[in-house]
Parts: C-alpha cells; sequence; structure tokens
C-alpha cells in the first residue's frame, strides 16, 4: 500500500527543477506529477487526505500556479499542469486567478472531444492511455472536481455547461465518466432536494406551530412545560427560529423569473431533459441518498439546538 509520506521528500525537491520551464527537467516533473494524480485515485482515502494537505502547503503548489500563468511555459506543459491544479485541489475560490482559465480550457476540450466521439466510437491512444485512462475520461475528472465546492464556484461550472455536459455523458462505458457525471449533476440535485427539503420542513414547522397535542416536553431554556405542537412558537420568544421564511410562493415565483444562465434556471431547465431522456431512474439512488444525509444532519441540528426533552 502506498503512504502519502514516501513522496514528500519528492515533492520537496522536484519544486525547484520548475522554475526553469523550457528545461528537459521541468517537462520531467509535470510527469512525475501526472504519475502521482492519477495513481493517488487507488489510494485508500486517509492516505490520499494527507498527501492533498501536503500539497497545499508545499511549495510545489506554488510552482505550479506559476508555471501555468507563465505566457512563456510551452502549450503541452500548460495543459498538462491545468489538470494536475485541478486534481491537486489546489485552487483556493473562485478568485483564484488559475481557475477561470483552466474551467475554461476545460469547458472546450471536452467539447472537442465530445464531437471527435461522436465522428468516431474510436478511442483513440493519447498520453493518458500509458496511465490507463482516456482523454475524455481525465477531462471529466478535472472538469468536475469542484462540484461540490462554494455557490460562487458551482456557479462558474453551470455557465459553461456544466450539467447539461453531465446528462448527455451519463449513460457513457466508462465509470469514471459517470461518476464525473453524477459529480456535476449533484449541483442541480442539490439545490432541487434542499428547495423541496426546505419547502415541507417549513410547512411542518408551520403547522407545529398550530398543532395542539397531549405531549408535553419541557424546554431547557427557562424550564417551562408546554404542549409538543406549540413548542416551536414557545422557542421563538426565546429568538430562536426567527428568522424562519414562509413564503414559499415567493421562492417558487423567483425560480421560475430566472435568467437562463442562472443556477436555479439550469436546474429546472435539466430535471426536464431528465425526464425527457428517461434518465430519473438512474439518478434516483443518487437522489435519495442526498435526501437522507439531509434529514440526519436535520434531525441532528434539531436535538442539539433546541435542547427539548421529552416530560417523564
Amino acid at each position: 500500500m502506498c503512504r502519502a509520506e514516501q513522496f514528500y521528500g519528492l515533492l520537496d525537491k522536484i519544486a525547484t527543477f520548475l522554475q526553469d520551464i523550457q528545461s528537459k527537467e521541468s517537462e520531467q516533473v509535470v510527469g512525475i506529477i501526472e504519475l502521482l494524480w492519477t495513481k493517488r485515485l487507488n489510494w485508500i482515502q486517509s492516505e490520499r487526505d494527507k498527501i492533498y494537505s501536503y500539497f497545499k502547503v508545499n511549495e510545489l503548489s506554488k510552482r505550479m500556479k506559476e508555471t501555468y500563468l507563465n505566457e512563456l511555459t510551452p502549450i503541452s506543459i500548460k495543459e498538462s499542469i491545468a489538470i494536475s491544479i485541478f486534481e491537486w485541489d489546489i485552487i483556493e475560490s473562485v478568485q483564484d486567478p488559475c481557475f477561470i482559465p483552466i474551467l475554461d480550457m476545460l469547458h472546450q476540450q471536452i467539447k472537442l472531444e465530445e464531437e471527435h466521439l461522436l465522428q468516431s466510437q474510436n478511442v483513440d491512444e493519447s498520453k493518458w492511455s500509458k496511465y490507463g485512462l482516456s482523454t475524455i475520461e481525465v477531462l471529466f475528472l478535472a472538469f468536475s472536481f469542484y462540484s461540490f465546492q462554494s455557490d460562487l464556484i458551482k456557479q462558474e461550472i453551470v455557465n459553461r455547461e456544466g450539467i447539461e455536459i453531465a446528462v448527455r455523458f451519463l449513460t457513457h462505458p466508462s465509470a469514471w465518466v459517470r461518476n464525473s457525471a453524477f459529480r456535476l449533476l449533484s449541483i442541480a440535485i442539490d439545490k432541487k432536494i434542499e428547495f423541496r427539503y426546505e419547502e415541507k420542513q417549513i410547512k411542518m414547522q408551520k403547522s407545529l406551530e398550530n398543532e395542539e397535542t397531549d405531549i408535553e416536553v419541557e424546554c431547557e431554556q427557562c424550564g417551562e412545560i408546554v404542549q409538543f405542537g406549540l413548542f416551536l412558537k414557545h422557542m421563538k420568544s426565546h429568538n430562536i427560529f426567527n428568522d424562519v421564511n414562509y413564503e414559499i410562493n415567493e421562492m417558487v415565483e423567483e425560480i421560475d423569473n430566472d435568467q437562463e444562465d442562472s443556477l436555479k434556471a439550469a436546474q429546472k431547465r435539466i430535471f426536464e431533459d431528465i425526464e425527457n431522456e428517461g434518465l430519473m431512474e438512474s439518478i434516483q439512488p443518487y437522489a435519495f441518498q442526498k435526501i437522507r444525509t439531509m434529514r440526519n444532519a436535520s434531525n441532528s441540528f434539531h436535538k442539539s439546538t433546541l435542547g427539548i426533552r421529552t416530560k417523564d
């Protein structure tokens, strides 16, 4: 089993060779970086986490970005470094000077590769073949890497047809591509599930505030015994849940009025496409897992925040 610590010394030493981008050594360094990220796909999660963390604080990550942004860097090295920057998770935010240019590059290359695949079903040999990967697999792995990051990053992916591309590749024969497509699709799934889940939760809370039951609970905030159906209203007297918004209709109207390139409009459009293409069955297990995760998180939040216990 590979251990992250085995590569720390190597990463420390090769960073200096990227200073001279015209040298043969710099090209070899790029190859080493590529080899490591393709092989770390087979590592256990704990070791992957370690080397990811080390990469972020190592001088090499800074050198990689400088090499990519340098106008004198040969195009072949620039493209390889771009993919490695994403795969080693060293993008700090949407404002990172490397993020948008690399995302644009990946978007364009995926479109070109998609056109090529439509014309020919044969998978051509490429530089990635030596790692056991195809070009489309590598592009999808990188393009989908930041699908679980901030809303600003997600929006940039959506602006570059990320969700539409995902739908077109959901049934691709490669497991790597399908998995990456699901990661991209999660941008739409997460938002749709969150909206539906929040809508149900708000309606349930509103109902509970006006419901009378025989069950009584003790408020740990003040010790008062209140009916369970009224405890949410009671908790608001302690300035808890005062910001709950019941204006569901306004939220729905906002989604309908969004511009075509907005995240919410893309989500609405993509679910229509999924239903039309008969792909809903493929994403249902993934969506169910998301719902269950959110429900568990919500239950934990209620227990820890409200401080409610049933009266004996």
